[in-house]
C-alpha cells in the first residue's frame, strides 16, 4: 500500500507527544536554545581526540534519563560505567575509586536506565542488540571500532557503516548518537567543520545532525557546535 503525506500528518496528530516524550533536548539539559534530538534520527558527534567525546555524549544519556544501550567498543566496560559514576554523582575519579570499595554502595538507581555493552562490534550484531534491547537512544563509542566485511578501504567501509546506523534508527525509531572521528587531514591541520568527519561526504548527507566539540586541549573550556540540523536552526 501506498502511505501518503495526509497519513503520516494523521498518525502524527493521533499521538503527537510520543516522539516528543522519546526525544532529547540539549536546551534543557544545558539552559541554552532547545536543540532536539528525535526518534529516528542519526547524530554524528565529532571531535578532535582528548576533548571529552565520550563524556559529553555520556553526560547527556546520563542526564537525560531514557533507555540507553551505550556501546563502548574503545573502553572497557568498567572504566565507562566509572565515568557513569561520577557524572551523577558529580564526584571525582578519587571519590569513585574509593567508594567502589564498599560493598553496600550500589548505583543501580541512578544508572538503571543506562546499559552498557561491549559486543563484538559488527553492524549485524548491532542490529541484533537493538533488536534485542529495545533501547530508546543507542551510543556507538565508536564507529570507527565498527567491522563490516568485504570492503575495498576506509570510505566504503564508513558509507556502509552509516547507511547502516541511519536504517537502524528509522526502523527502529530510536536515536542513535555515533561517535565519529575526524580524517586525518584535518586533525593534523586542526580543521574541525563538517568537512571533517571521517569517510566521504555520504557520512554528512545520511545523518540528521552532526555536532562537533572544539577547543583546546590544555584548557577547560569546550564549545558545542551543530554543523548540520534537519528541521531547526543552528
Amino acid at each position: 500500500s501506498v502511505t501518503t503525506a495526509n497519513d503520516k500528518i494523521q498518525d502524527f496528530e493521533k499521538s503527537p507527544n510520543k516522539n516528543l516524550d522519546l526525544s532529547i533536548d540539549l536546551g534543557k539539559l544545558f539552559k541554552v536554545p532547545s536543540y532536539v534530538m528525535k526518534p529516528g534520527e542519526l547524530v554524528i558527534f565529532s571531535g578532535d581526540t582528548g576533548l571529552g567525546k565520550s563524556a559529553f555524549i555520556q553526560y547527556i544519556v546520563a542526564k537525560a534519563k531514557k533507555d540507553t544501550l551505550f556501546l563502548s567498543l574503545e573502553m572497557k566496560e568498567e572504566l565507562t560505567f566509572r565515568r557513569f559514576v561520577q557524572i551523577v554523582n558529580n564526584k571525582t575519579k578519587k571519590w569513585v575509586d574509593k567508594i567502589y570499595k564498599d560493598p553496600n554502595v550500589s548505583f543501580a538507581d541512578k544508572l538503571k536506565h543506562i546499559k552498557i555493552m561491549s559486543i563484538a562490534p559488527r553492524v549485524e550484531s548491532v542490529k541484533k542488540v537493538v533488536a534485542e534491547h529495545q533501547p530508546n537512544v543507542l551510543v556507538i563509542d565508536t564507529t570507527d571500532e565498527l567491522q563490516v566485511d568485504f570492503v575495498k578501504g576506509e570510505i566504503e567501509k564508513q558509507n556502509i557503516i552509516i547507511d547502516h546506523l541511519k536504517q537502524i534508527a528509522q526502523k527502529n525509531n530510536i536515536i542513535i548518537i555515533a561517535i565519529h572521528h575526524l580524517n586525518k587531514a584535518s586533525a593534523v591541520n586542526n580543521i574541525i567543520n563538517v568537512h571533517s568527519l571521517k569517510g566521504s561526504s555520504n557520512v554528512v548527507q545520511k545523518a540528521d545532525k552532526v555536532l562537533m566539540i572544539k577547543g583546546d586541549r590544555l584548557e577547560q573550556v569546550r564549545t558545542i557546535c551543530s554543523e548540520k540540523s534537519r528541521d531547526e536552526g543552528r
